[in-house]
């Protein structure tokens, strides 16, 4: 198997990047957010897919991504439960704090399928975008 070093080499698409989602509280630092990547003039050699990003202050961390939102927002939610038992635990025993830990992703998660569950007409929002 031979690795290519493309970085000044490789090829250069556009794509569009919307923001189609944001969960947090209003007046709050915290936010999840997910962006939709899409492929502006069918140029991209990979299909549409979905990114969550945690915003805290004025900076964003890119926490998932997905072919759906549900899924970016799993895998978000897998990454931080991983990241907390990494500080949190050792040795399979766990800090009690690590119960305390706000799970945003998981937040975002449940509102989502309570929104979906408000759709009606079999409208579903996670379709629109």
């Amino acid at each position: 198997m031979e690795v290519k070093d493309l970085y000044k080499n490789g090829e250069t698409w556009k794509a569009t990047i919307k923001e189609v989602l944001w969960f947090g509280n209003e007046g709050s630092n915290d936010a999840v957010i997910v962006y939709k990547v899409g492929n502006s003039y069918d140029e991209l050699p990979f299909h549409d897919f979905y990114i969550v990003v945690h915003r805290f202050g004025d900076k964003e961390y890119v926490s998932g991504a997905g072919s759906t939102i549900i899924d970016a927002l799993e895998d978000a939610e897998r990454n931080f439960q991983r990241m907390a038992d990494e500080i949190y635990c050792y040795e399979g025993q766990c800090h009690p704090d690590r119960q305390k830990l706000r799970n945003l992703y998981r937040e975002a998660i449940e509102k989502l399928k309570e929104m979906e569950k408000l759709e009606k007409e079999g409208n579903n929002m996670l379709f629109n975008y």
